[in-house]
């Protein structure tokens, strides 16, 4: 058939039929999946190789591909949330939502593993959706969410955690040094690693009640809690990485 017919027929095609090209957020979404298909049938990588393995080869891709770390960021966020939160609570969901269709979802999570940031899956979530929330809002609204989560928590068992605040503000950092600078995402694709971009976390409070968290803390708008919270964000700042990057 030549070229010519071709363009006839896929014009009389009824309106929808036609294949369109995915979002650049769907593209890392589907790339995130074959890297796990890959890794399980390959490397078996597990823990926080495989949170590496899975961070690099999506910047990878999105800096072949030309994709913007914004996208890169989203992407991220929503291929490691098992939990599909982003796209449902409902502070969350019509920022995500338009982003495109997930339709590789349940074959992506099947193949993921377990990756981890410092041996905590949880870790590597609060990481991955601050990020995403900070790339598809700014700092600070996910700062604010991060913490709400985080009182929200301090209301049942699990408590408050310092450490998943850390972590949140992890990625917050990591995605205003790449959105600041999207030429970076050649470093992460080259040498990501969680030591690299996430601070150690063991000595920082988890658990807290709210009961303990306002008589420790003074609550939220305690001068202890502020000055915690400030100690946190130093601790972000200071991570090697980003001096390196500012040399640059």
């Amino acid at each position: 058939m030549c070229r010519h017919t071709l363009s006839l027929v896929l014009l009389a095609l009824p309106s929808g039929l036609a294949a369109q090209e995915p979002s650049p957020v769907v593209r890392v979404l589907i790339h995130l999946r074959t890297t796990a298909e890959a890794n399980v049938h390959n490397a078996k990588k597990t823990g926080d190789p495989l949170a590496e393995l899975t961070i690099r080869e999506a910047a990878r891709f999105s800096q072949q591909e030309g994709i913007p770390a914004k996208d890169f960021l989203i992407a991220l966020g929503l291929g490691l949330d098992r939990s599909d939160t982003l796209r449902k609570h409902p502070l969350t969901r019509r920022t995500f939502q338009p982003f495109g269709a997930d339709d590789d979802r349940e074959r992506r999570l099947k193949a993921l593993g377990e990756p981890t940031m410092r041996k905590r899956p949880d870790w590597l979530l609060h990481f991955a959706l601050s990020a995403a929330l900070t790339a598809a809002t700014n700092p600070e609204t996910a700062q604010i969410i991060g913490l709400g989560k985080e009182l929200q928590d301090a209301l049942g068992p699990s408590g408050f955690s310092f450490a998943d605040l850390a972590a949140d503000e992890a990625g917050i950092a990591f995605a205003r040094q790449l959105l600041a600078n999207p030429e970076r995402l050649r470093d992460v694709a080259a040498s990501f690693t969680v030591d690299a971009f996430l601070p150690p976390l063991a000595d920082l409070e988890e658990n807290v009640s709210l009961d303990a968290l306002t008589s420790k803390y003074g609550g939220p708008d305690g001068a202890v809690f502020r000055a915690a919270y400030r100690d946190i964000r130093q601790r972000v700042d200071d991570q090697p990485i980003y001096k390196t990057w500012l040399k640059k």
